[in-house]
C-alpha cells in the first residue's frame, strides 16, 4: 500500500517550514508510524532511510530511540549505497556499544547478514582502524552480540567466520589489541 501524497507533502512541509530533517521525520512518524510498513519505494522511504542510518553515524542515541519507538524496524536495511547493511550491522561497525545495546533490546537479529553472508559480529571485529583505537569497546560489541545469540560459526561468502576475520586484522593492530577482541569472542 503507497504512501499517501498528502502524507509525503506534509512530511515535505515540514523540513522546509525551517525545522531539522530529522526533528521533521521525528514528528513524522510519531504521527504516521505505518509508513515504516510501507514496501513501495518512494521519496519519503528513501528520505526515512537516510536518516535512519544518518542518526546511527553521528550516534545520535535519542534519535534512534525515537525512531525505533515510532516503529522503526530495528532489522532494517539499507537501500542503495551500502545496500544490504543493517542497523545493527551499522552499529556494530561504528564501535558504538550503546547502539547496539539499543537495537538488540528493540529485537535487531543479531545473525541476519548481508547479501555476501557478513553478520553483524563480522563488522565488529574486521575493523582495524576502530580496533586500534579502543579494542576493549569493541570487545564490548562483540560481547553484546554474542550474549544476544550471535553465531560465531557462521560464514560468510567468502567461507571465512569472525574468528578469521579478526586474524586478518594482524599487523594492523597490536597483538594486545587482538587479544582482547579474540578473548571476547571465546567467551561463553
Amino acid at each position: 500500500m503507497p504512501v499517501e501524497n498528502s502524507k509525503v507533502t506534509e512530511f515535505n512541509l515540514l523540513v522546509r517550514a525551517g525545522a531539522t530533517a530529522r526533528d521533521s521525520l521525528r514528528a513524522y512518524l510519531m504521527q504516521t508510524p505505518s509508513i515504516l510498513d510501507q514496501h513501495e519505494t518512494n521519496s519519503a522511504v528513501s528520505l526515512i532511510d537516510t536518516y535512519m542510518f544518518e542518526a546511527m553515524e553521528e550516534h545520535d542515541l535519542s534519535g534512534m530511540e525515537s525512531l525505533l519507538s515510532a516503529g522503526l524496524d530495528p532489522n532494517h536495511v539499507r537501500r542503495g549505497h551500502g545496500e544490504g547493511v543493517t542497523l545493527l550491522m551499522s552499529a556494530s561497525y561504528s564501535n558504538e556499544p550503546r547502539l547496539v545495546s539499543l537495537l538488540l533490546q528493540h529485537g535487531a537479529d543479531p545473525n541476519k547478514g548481508d547479501g555476501k553472508g557478513w553478520t553483524p559480529l563480522m563488522f565488529a571485529v574486521a575493523l582495524s582502524e576502530t580496533l586500534a583505537t579502543n579494542a576493549q569497546t569493541s570487545a564490548a560489541v562483540v560481547r553484546l552480540l554474542l550474549a544476544a545469540g550471535a553465531r560465531k560459526a557462521a560464514r560468510n561468502a567468502c567461507g571465512h567466520t569472525a574468528e578469521d576475520i579478526l586474524s586478518f586484522q594482524q599487523g594492523y593492530c597490536s597483538p594486545d589489541e587482538i587479544d582482547s577482541v579474540a578473548n571476547a569472542l571465546r567467551e561463553e
